[in-house]
């Protein structure tokens, strides 16, 4: 049983199982992969779901395209408690797209959803923004977003 709230955990993953235990004291959590360069990041919500209690998520990546595979099946877990999530190392993929789609939909509770495309430590920086993707990103999650809670650096 953990006893401290914050999570911090550091393996290399070389994929996401289907079946993950339930961490319910958690209340934060940070992933951090910087050795594969390409993961569905729609299996983040099955990560989610093993956390029923995380109200604080950071997911650093640096995946600059999504990896071909099935359309994800459809979740039905609702993250009640996440108040606030930062992605880094956004790249604006469809995949990334759909999941701060689904977390701005569900996450009844959040308050912040950061999108960079700089990375925090441990990851190497990617590019800059391209012209016009940091706008698009915004223009394009706003229409599911909460006045005030997203924030696209």
């Amino acid at each position: 049983m953990f006893t401290n709230s914050n999570f911090h955990f550091f393996a290399q993953v070389k994929f996401i199982p289907e079946t993950i235990p339930v961490f319910s004291q958690v209340t934060s959590l940070t992933l951090t992969f910087i050795r594969h360069p390409k993961f569905s990041m729609l299996k983040m919500i099955s990560i989610l779901s093993a956390f029923p209690c995380l109200c604080t998520f950071e997911l650093m990546t640096r995946c600059p395209e999504d990896v071909d595979e099935e359309k994800a099946k459809p979740v039905e877990y609702v993250p009640r408690h996440l108040t606030k999530v930062e992605l880094g190392g956004f790249c604006s993929t469809p995949n990334q797209m759909e999941f701060a789609i689904y977390l701005l939909k569900n996450a009844s509770a959040l308050r912040w959803l950061v999108i960079e495309q700089e990375v925090k430590p441990y990851v190497p920086k990617r590019q800059s923004w391209d012209e016009g993707e940091r706008e698009m990103v915004y223009e394009r999650l706003q229409e599911f977003a909460k006045d005030g809670v997203l924030v696209v650096r």
